[in-house]
């Protein structure tokens, strides 16, 4: 019992407050005046979120890529979910600020 409230009060303490909150607007998050207008229109026009998903994070755009995989409801979990770790591990490389 004291080991897990001692584990318990090491997490709170060493607990980053970098960290987005959760409760955050997803609309605001999106920096729409970086989003490539050429991937926008091609996701319009039919072509796969995916793919375009894919292409975005190749060619370095990332808030595009980024504005995808938050909207697009036709991309599979286990894919989103490899795609958004790209992205982050593309964010971190690129030293983008924390949004």
């Amino acid at each position: 019992m004291l080991l897990g409230l001692a584990a318990l009060a090491t997490f709170f303490v060493l607990r980053s407050d970098t960290q987005p909150a959760s409760n955050a607007d997803p609309l605001q998050s999106v920096h729409a005046a970086a989003i490539a207008p050429q991937i926008a229109l091609r996701e319009l026009s039919g072509d796969a979120a995916a793919g375009l998903a894919a292409q975005a994070l190749q060619a370095g755009h990332l808030e595009s890529a980024r504005a995808i995989l938050t909207y697009a409801t036709t991309i599979p979990g286990v894919e989103r979910s490899a795609r958004l770790a790209a992205l982050a591990r593309a964010y971190l490389t690129a030293g983008a600020p924390e949004t």
